[in-house]
């Protein structure tokens, strides 16, 4: 019967190892380490601009029954009340302030 496949043993220099030795890192490794590393900085650069430009002007937005109330920018704190038919009065803080709270009363 013949061996269809043969196994074939690896040497020592394709197993990277040279006069008993590891191989160093070579110059195109360092490189593509060097590329990959300033691609990853630059994507980091790219998401914090990204963030800090999105949420610069960022509003909350307050709907009645489906309605759009108002609008009040998250850089301020406002305080609105809303008066309903029903009695319900309800108020709501909108801000960046460390109290934030909103109730129904």
């Amino acid at each position: 019967m013949k061996k269809i496949f043969q196994m074939k043993e690896q040497s020592q220099k394709e197993a990277g190892v040279k006069d008993g030795k590891e191989l160093h890192i070579r110059k195109n490794d360092w490189l593509l380490i060097a590329v990959l590393l300033v691609a990853a900085a630059g994507i980091y650069v790219a998401i914090q601009y990204y963030q800090k430009v999105t949420t610069q002007n960022a509003v909350a937005v307050v709907t009645v029954d489906g309605v759009e109330y108002g609008r009040y920018p998250l850089s301020e704190d406002h305080t609105e009340t809303i008066r309903f038919e029903d009695a319900l009065t309800t108020t709501e803080t909108v801000g960046n302030s460390s109290d934030l709270s909103g109730s129904a009363r």
